[in-house]
């Protein structure tokens, strides 16, 4: 089977299965009261369930191994780069399984912070183990190649600083899932087909998911609570795409040559492998440290993040996701573009001075605007 059928019956057998399972999750949800809750800093109104990422994990498996097995009864190379990359195969599917367990339990419970920070360490020394950990900065803060011990603590790192980013800017409707299928997007277009390092098969698992959010945001942007058929990703949907993306990340930085690459020669492979995650953990940066500064609690939820001060200029949260999303593709597209004649860590310093510096101003307007009201 050629390469685009195999992809085209992905992508299929993706909406296929996350419209079976989502459509029957959110029955369930409105049956049985499964609401997400109010509070001071929630923009929507009304009962709204937020078991809307349960259906990702089931999907991309469902997805990913009957599109293998096509694959393999036409005689394709899916199953033998899956058979020669099964510990790391494996190990993905342990992690998204803590993931996606502990996450369904918090959507149902509200876990404590420790309790999910426990389950991210857990499920991000699973893929350590198993072979998936960032073994090399390619010069953030001076370093290359990494000891195993200390890339299995940068690993932990960033998997929790990603997840927990990718969690907490899920805010209004269908922004972290488009950030998210913006960033799936992003890697289909790097991961090179047919290699040794199985960039195919994270092809195959990344369309499957962006199948899974594809669905989720026709029902989280075109439903209602009238027709009861709007829902919200929860936290297990984003903590899952948080691992998934930055499992993707790793995998993008220890590749040994990307050839799209070569229409952006030099570009540093740390910046490739976490450019369109810049946004987000950009954002939870700032928003933690403003916190910190105020002497809050880092976890104490407030309304300073970028969508809360857009919508405070008056933006709709359709206006605020469009905005949002062209905000994220341009900075992707600088810090690449960057990282081609630049040190990584002036693009890092530059790019997050640029995002402070935008929120500042908006800060700025925010009040000017509520002094002119007064």
């Amino acid at each position: 089977m050629g390469k685009w059928t195999l992809l085209a019956l992905c992508f299929v057998l993706g909406l296929a299965i996350s419209w079976f399972l989502l459509s029957r999750v959110i029955k369930m949800a409105y049956s049985h009261k499964y609401f997400d809750k109010q509070n001071s800093r929630k923009i929507h109104h009304g009962n709204i369930p937020r078991l809307g990422g349960v259906t990702f994990f089931p999907t991309m498996l469902l997805a990913t191994f009957l599109t293998i097995f096509v694959d393999y009864m036409t005689d394709g190379p899916l199953l033998q780069l899956f058979g020669d990359n099964i510990v790391k195969a494996c190990g993905v599917v342990g992690a998204g399984l803590v993931m996606y367990t502990f996450g369904l339990v918090d959507d149902m419970k509200d876990l404590r912070y420790l309790v999910k920070f426990g389950s991210q360490i857990v499920a991000a020394l699973i893929l350590c183990f198993t072979g998936t950990y960032i073994d090399n900065l390619h010069g953030a803060l001076g370093l290359q190649e990494l000891p195993t011990s200390t890339g299995y603590l940068v690993t932990v790192f960033a998997f929790m600083f990603v997840v927990n980013a990718i969690n907490f800017i899920d805010g209004i409707d269908g922004l972290a899932a488009s950030l998210c299928l913006l960033a799936l997007a992003y890697f289909m277009i790097l991961f090179p087909w047919g290699t040794e390092e199985a960039s195919s098969l994270f092809i195959v698992s990344a369309l499957a998911l962006s199948a899974s959010v594809v669905v989720f945001l026709c029902y989280n942007l075109g439903g209602s609570e009238a027709r009861k058929n709007k829902i919200f990703m929860g936290d297990t949907g984003s903590t899952f795409l948080g691992m998934m993306l930055t499992v993707m990340g790793i995998a993008i930085t220890r590749l040994q040559a990307v050839p799209q690459a070569s229409l952006m020669p030099g570009a540093n492979a740390l910046v490739l492998g976490f450019a369109p995650l810049t946004l987000p953990c950009y954002d939870v940066f700032r928003v933690v440290f403003h916190r910190i500064r105020f002497k809050k609690s880092p976890f104490a939820p407030d309304t300073n993040h970028v969508h809360h001060k857009l919508m405070h200029l008056g933006m709709s949260q359709h206006a605020t996701l469009a905005t949002i999303i062209v905000l994220s593709i341009t900075l992707i597209f600088i810090m690449v573009l960057l990282s081609m004649v630049m040190n990584i860590n002036l693009v890092l310093a530059v790019s997050l001075c640029v995002w402070l510096l935008f929120n500042l101003a908006l800060t700025k307007k925010i009040e000017k605007n509520q002094q002119t009201t007064i």
